[in-house]
Order: structure tokens, then C-alpha cells, then sequence
């Protein structure tokens, strides 16, 4: 048996997987968080060195909070747009899960891999996320799933990937 999903990677799928990602990672996740505080700290150091006359220390500090401050703007930004020059934005993938792996088939690509480099698989509300490698991700809406696939789906990945299919 087998599972296949069909999708379109298109700027809302790659906002989505990247949500879905970040839940996942707690680094992610603390970075998001930690950005804006050390931010704020840098502007307020960054302030206090221009009223104590510390013009250069001043100006430099303030600088970098502004740069920490953007950074998750910036993430966001580099989602939307650096990602929109990959050959593999809005191709239309089918992905199939079966017993020898998970395969992925593009317009323009082709990828395989097998059970044993599947090193985690999370279940979401609205879909499946597997990581094959660092910062290498499927992610499997339910809406692109065909037919019982869900079910088939979630079969495999308890049976082949080490330590189940998590909930998120």
C-alpha cells in the first residue's frame, strides 16, 4: 500500500511548512522569541552611550538593535521572495509514501529517500511533517491528500520512522 499527496509549492505552502518548522524546532522557536528582546537591549545600551556623549559606541549599538529588531521581519521576507527563485517554486509535486521510502516527483525534479534517513515525522492538525536531513523537510497538508491517504500515511510512518509519528 501506499500513500500519495499532491500539492503545488507555492508561497502559501512554503509560509506554511516554514510555520510548521519553526513550531517544531525549539531553536527556532527561541530565536524568534529572543530576537526582539536583545534588540531592545541593544537600542537601549545603544541610547544611553549617545546621552552620555559616546557618539561612536552609540551609533554602532543602535545599529545592531536595529538589526536584531528586523530580523524576524527579515526572515519572513527572505520566505516570500529569496525562495521564489528555486527551480521547484510552483511545481506541482506528487508525493508518494510506500514501503521502500518516500518519493517525490516534480515537473522538474525527482527525489528519493529511504525509510532510514526519515528521522522524524510530526503530525499537525492540518497535515504531516517529516524531516529527511537538517533543515530538510516535507510537509504534507491533509487537503493534498488523495483519497484514504492520511490513514496509509500515518501507518507507514509508525512502522518506519524511529520513534513514531509525533503529535505537535
Amino acid at each position: 500500500m501506499s500513500a500519495e499527496y499532491r500539492y503545488r509549492l507555492d508561497l502559501d505552502h512554503l509560509m506554511a511548512s516554514t510555520t510548521r518548522y519553526q513550531r517544531v524546532r525549539w531553536s527556532q522557536r527561541f530565536m524568534k522569541r529572543s530576537l526582539p528582546i536583545v534588540g531592545v537591549l541593544f537600542v537601549a545600551v545603544g541610547g544611553f552611550a549617545l546621552w552620555h556623549g559616546e557618539w561612536v559606541l552609540g551609533a554602532a549599538t543602535l545599529l545592531i538593535g536595529g538589526f536584531y529588531l528586523s530580523m524576524t521581519r527579515f526572515s519572513r521576507w527572505n520566505t516570500r521572495f529569496i525562495n521564489r527563485k528555486s527551480p521547484h517554486f510552483d511545481d506541482d509535486f506528487v508525493l508518494r509514501l510506500g514501503e521502500e521510502g518516500v518519493r517525490s516527483t516534480g515537473t522538474n525534479s525527482e527525489l528519493q529517500v529511504a525509510w532510514p534517513a526519515v528521522t522524524e515525522a510530526w503530525r499537525f492538525r492540518e497535515g504531516l511533517l517529516l524531516f529527511h536531513g537538517p533543515r530538510q523537510f516535507f510537509w504534507l497538508p491533509d487537503s493534498a491528500a488523495v483519497g484514504d491517504a492520511r490513514r496509509e500515511a500515518e501507518r507507514l510512518l509508525d512502522a518506519h520512522v524511529q520513534g513514531g509519528l509525533r503529535q505537535a
